[in-house]
């Protein structure tokens, strides 16, 4: 059973609806919210190399019919096309600690002792532009 709430107007013409027609009413609702909030993140998004973090923001509106239940989700890595994808996102929403290499290699493996400055892979601060999209 689908349940909307809201206006007076709205739920009086949902009630005239059978209850696939206002399933059907909902779910395009919902998927226009999550255009909406999709693209505020998006746009709130950080401007990379590459514009992958912004090309990996998606959302998503299925229907379950065996359980009768629908999904509806947005953001970062949802509903992702192929070859779309952004791994760091959780570093650039969240930030890091400060980090450290457990060894230098490569080129740089005659560097022994090491500083604490060579070692370091530095911290990268939050930016919660979800949250703020979001809001």
């Amino acid at each position: 059973m689908t349940t909307i709430t809201g206006d007076a107007q709205i739920d009086a013409r949902l009630r005239h609806l059978s209850e696939k027609g206002a399933a059907r009413a909902g779910r395009a609702a919902v998927n226009k919210g999550l255009k909406t909030i999709e693209k505020e993140i998006r746009s709130a998004a950080p401007e990379g190399e590459t514009g992958g973090l912004k090309k990996a923001i998606g959302s998503r509106n299925k229907k379950r019919s065996r359980l009768n239940v629908a999904e509806a989700k947005t953001g970062i890595g949802v509903g992702k096309k192929k070859g779309e994808s952004a791994p760091h996102s959780h570093l650039v929403a969240l930030g890091t600690k400060s980090r450290k290499r457990k060894k230098i290699g490569g080129e740089f493996a005659e560097i022994n002792p090491a500083t604490d400055e060579q070692i370091s892979t530095g911290t990268m601060p939050a930016n919660p532009f979800v949250q703020q999209a979001f809001q």
